[in-house]
């Protein structure tokens, strides 16, 4: 019996699944998408439509880099903990208990799960929602009309594979890569990851949304 128990828990633990793939999803009417660009309107949605990431929980941060630091983090104000709020009910005072973290959960009712990300830009500043099933958050990000909300790991494809339980880089805010010329260009910092962009292209101001699946 022991034997059997110790076969069984090491089945468990190598049965686990380390990777899932994700989906991005763009605004395809043309119309919308030009009405959007003349608006200063951005979005990206991100879908996960695999069920072994059920009851998962799927964070995102936020980070501001400048000259090549990180100045700031944000977490987007959901702490993973039990929250208690007196009620009264009827006359009488009930406790409501409520975890932050749970509107961030995959659950049977999400297929798929997705997460929106659509900002408008305005006065040098992105307001930010980050609009899951059952919550919206937002945030605001400093910018300039060329910085660009940009996928950060698809390699020119619409869909990646990402690590389950490490924190990994999923969206960009940044502005374009000054060639010199009269020319700018995104595309050549696909070639490095962003925490190197400073150091390589001289990208000295941008933002890192991270997501982690936990």
């Amino acid at each position: 019996m022991i034997f059997f128990g110790l076969i069984l828990i090491s089945f468990n633990v190598f049965s686990q699944k380390d990777s899932t793939k994700i989906e991005f999803e763009y605004i395809e009417n043309s119309d919308l998408r030009l009405m959007n660009e003349l608006n200063g309107i951005q979005m990206i949605t991100v879908s996960f439509g695999d069920k072994q990431m059920l009851n998962k929980r799927f964070h995102i941060s936020i980070a501001e880099f400048e000259n090549g630091e990180i100045i700031d983090i944000d977490s987007l104000s959901l702490p993973c903990e039990i929250m208690r709020i007196p009620m009264v009910v009827s006359g009488d005072t009930m406790i409501y208990e409520m975890d932050k973290c749970t509107y961030v959960e995959y659950n049977e009712s999400n297929e798929p799960f997705k997460i929106k990300f659509a900002g408008k830009y305005q006065n040098d500043t992105l307001k930010l929602i980050t609009k899951y099933p059952s919550i919206s958050l937002t945030t605001k990000l400093n910018g300039a009309e060329n910085y660009s909300l940009r996928e950060m790991i698809t390699n020119g494809e619409d869909y990646a594979k990402i690590v389950v339980g490490k924190r990994i880089p999923l969206l960009v805010y940044t502005a374009p890569f000054d060639t010199g010329s009269s020319m700018s260009s995104y595309c050549i910092l696909d070639s490095a990851m962003p925490d190197t962009w400073f150091e390589k292209f001289g990208v000295k101001h941008f933002y890192i949304i991270y997501l982690e699946i936990a």
